[in-house]
């Protein structure tokens, strides 16, 4: 017998009410993944749900909620490891809400390109934006586009009108220093990363307070590019002063100044402490394991992810910044009481 498409019913809403044993409204509110129903409820009706085969009209959805259930993303488009896991972080947090993550990447890391690519995301339509782009200049034109789509910055400095979620640098940098201070060090040098960036200026102004806190003298600054090859370029720089403690802001520095002292004959522990900043995952791999700052960027990521669809459901004004979350200072191998 030939059937038409046409005769087939498909459950609907109701259908899946009347299995579950619900009222539709609650099955409405599962669909929607909202808050206010309890678990034993929800898997309830999503076990109806697969039962079924219901498949919900997302965009009847769309059209009755006034909302697209797209949240753009503007990311850095860099292999670098705190870029990367960034976007990894917060693409996996909107799709956990299911949700349809549309990414941006930028190339020059350009405040006109970021502007841009926040212009194109709210023209076509999405519900809300996060922002995660290292530069600190990134200041935009009054847009009324930009006044009524909620934008959310992370680990940048704040957008106007826009809520801001950072990780633990602060938490994480004091930790380093205290901890080097313990170990008889009378000061601790800095090999930091790109001058232009957030997290550069966000590191060097926490290494600083922690030593001025501490009654130490501050250091001359090191840059490199968050690169091993900067790493050990600007090591060879640094250890030229003969520092006895040093915190670069991230390992993959840290892994190039490492080689500057294997081929300077300088022993890590003995002579020189090395703290890097994000733990890779090889670093407790390294011949002689990193000591290090750990992160959770996928919860930081989530967080942001979270404030973005508050603004979204409600449209609340946050404030510009949230608590910071902290960090793990994770002691390994290359450091050590300061020889004597």
């Amino acid at each position: 017998m030939e059937v038409h498409m046409s005769e087939v019913k498909l459950p609907t809403m109701v259908d899946v009410a009347r299995r579950a044993g619900v009222a539709p409204k609650t099955v409405s509110r599962v669909v929607n993944n909202e808050i206010n129903v309890s678990d034993s409820v929800r898997e309830k009706v999503q076990l109806a749900i697969g039962e079924l085969g219901y498949r919900p009209n997302r965009a009847a959805q769309s059209l009755m909620n006034k909302r697209s259930d797209v949240i753009g993303i503007v990311a850095y488009g860099s292999p670098l490891y705190g870029p990367s896991m960034s976007l990894l972080g917060l693409t996996e947090a909107v799709k956990h809400h299911g949700l349809l993550p549309s990414v941006i990447t930028t190339e020059a890391n350009d405040p006109a390109e970021i502007h841009n690519a926040i212009s194109r995301l709210i023209d076509m339509g999405v519900d809300g934006v996060l922002v995660a782009e290292p530069v600190i200049d990134m200041d935009f034109d009054e847009d009324a586009r930009f006044a009524k789509t909620p934008i959310v910055t992370v680990g940048g400095r704040s957008l106007q009108k826009s809520a801001t979620v950072s990780t633990s640098i602060r938490s994480g940098v004091h930790q380093v220093v205290e901890h080097l201070l313990s170990l008889d060090h009378e000061t601790v040098h800095h090999l930091a990363g790109a001058p232009n960036w957030y997290a550069t200026s966000a590191r060097i102004s926490a290494w600083q307070e922690a030593l001025e806190q501490s009654g130490r003298d501050v250091p001359p600054v090191v840059f490199g590019d968050w690169t091993p090859s900067s790493g050990y370029e600007a090591g060879l720089v640094l250890l030229a002063e003969r520092p006895t403690a040093v915190f670069v802001a991230n390992d993959h520095m840290a892994i190039g100044l490492l080689k500057a002292c294997h081929e300077m004959r300088i022993r890590v522990p003995e002579d020189l402490s090395v703290v890097g900043f994000d733990d890779l995952p090889e670093a407790t791999y390294l011949t002689v394991p990193l000591t290090t700052v750990r992160v959770d960027v996928a919860q930081n990521m989530a967080r942001a992810v979270d404030d973005l669809l508050r603004q979204v459901d409600r449209f609340e004004e946050l404030i510009n910044t949230t608590p910071q979350h902290n960090a793990e200072l994770m002691i390994r191998e290359t450091t050590a009481r300061r020889a004597r």
